[in-house]
Parts: structure tokens; sequence; C-alpha cells
């Protein structure tokens, strides 16, 4: 493939405007899975990023935890998109609680959730 410096510009310029896209709702710090998939043994809701110093990481989520539960909602069968929009979205300054499993560990972490 032979690509001029305006394709490659304008490659970088889509890139970065996806990358730099800001997320609904307010910071948590992590990525999630989003989208129609369900929560299963065999797809889990797998944490695949925490920003340092983040709302998250400072209650101390790590990546590759597994979130099997949020506030008091078990997460097997559901959707990505609904567990991410209606239970790890919320107001400013309000309470999540976490049930993580983490190297055969259960783990509770409550994060407050910050601004933008």
């Amino acid at each position: 493939m032979n690509f001029s410096g305006r394709n490659i510009l304008l490659i970088l310029t889509v890139l970065l405007s996806f990358n730099c896209s800001k997320p609904e709702g307010p910071l948590l710090g992590i990525r999630v899975p989003i989208g129609d998939g369900k929560v299963s043994s065999e797809t889990p809701y797998v944490v695949h990023e925490v920003v340092v110093d983040s709302p998250a990481y400072n209650a101390g989520m790590r990546p590759d935890d597994v979130i099997i539960q949020i506030d008091s909602v078990p997460l097997k069968g559901l959707r990505h998109d609904y567990v991410y929009k209606k239970l790890v979205l919320g107001k400013k300054g309000t309470a999540v609680t976490f049930v993580v499993e983490r190297d055969g560990e259960t783990k509770i972490i409550q994060v407050i959730r910050g601004g933008r």
C-alpha cells in the first residue's frame, strides 16, 4: 500500500479524534466492556484498564479484576451495555460498590464517582 502524506494525516486525525473523545458520565477511571455481549463465565465483565490516580485506582481497583456485582446487582446474564449505562455510570460524587474477583479472592471496592 502506498500512502501519501495527506492520507496518513487523515488517518492520524481520525485516530486522535476517536481516542480523545470523552465517555459520558462522571469519571471512574476504568475501561470495561460495552456493547451487546452478555456477562457469563465465558465472557466475564473484566476491567481492561484503570487510570492511575483515578477514583477507581485510588479505591483499589486494578486491571484484570473481574466485576461480579455492582451495588446489589449480580452481573451474570446482563448485557454489557446495560451494565455500563445503568450501573457503572452515575452522578458525580455518588458511591458505587463493586464486588470483584482478583487472584481467587473476592474483594469489595467502593468508588466515589469523580468529575470531568
